[in-house]
């Protein structure tokens, strides 16, 4: 159960990342303007855009996101809210049975109580299909993973000089930070 929770976390902290030159101008959107990011203009499931997160994060209008994801009209900062719901309703459940310290069966039990309440919606609005359309214009997607990373910036600067077309190059890290309690990152 906690890799599958850290794997929710760390999902919930995706961060798209897009070459500078881009064919179409953005499209203004509310949420962005609120968290005063641009706008991307590659599709609507792209915006708004995530910030970066700590765990927990409040989403701008998460609440609307996940219902509008559930029924058909995906984006990362839907999807994100859900996983952080869920990551969330966890680590209090957690808590709670720690406190009353809990046999392993409630703690199992509990877990998959809160997957099903959670994140079944989801599975069940996108099993067999894909979430998100899939690209079929020769661009390029990196995947990557940044655990306490302070080189990010120049590995990502790096990738875009390095690349032939760096128009056609998308990135999607997962930005994996810790976060102190005085909010200082660590």
């Amino acid at each position: 159960p906690s890799q599958q929770a850290a794997a929710a976390a760390a999902a919930a902290k995706v961060v798209p990342v897009q070459a500078q030159q881009q064919e179409a101008p953005p499209q203004p959107n509310v949420a962005d303007a609120a968290l005063d990011v641009e706008p991307l203009p590659d599709g609507p499931h792209l915006t708004p855009r995530l910030p970066h997160l700590p765990i927990f994060a409040e989403i701008p209008n998460g609440e609307e996101l996940a219902q509008e994801t559930i029924q058909g009209k995906p984006t990362l900062a839907g999807i994100a809210h859900i996983l952080n719901r869920f990551t969330l309703a966890l680590h209090e459940s957690n808590l709670k049975l720690a406190s009353e310290q809990a046999e392993l069966e409630p703690i199992i039990q509990a877990y998959f109580d809160l997957a099903k309440e959670h994140l079944t919606p989801l599975e069940s609005a996108y099993r067999g299909q894909s979430i998100f359309p899939i690209r079929e214009d020769d661009s390029i997607y990196m995947s990557l993973a940044a655990f306490r990373e302070h080189l990010l910036s120049q590995t990502l600067k790096s990738a875009f000089d390095q690349a032939k077309h760096p128009h056609k190059l998308f990135i999607g890290a997962i930005v994996q930070n810790c976060f102190g309690n005085d909010g200082r990152q660590c």
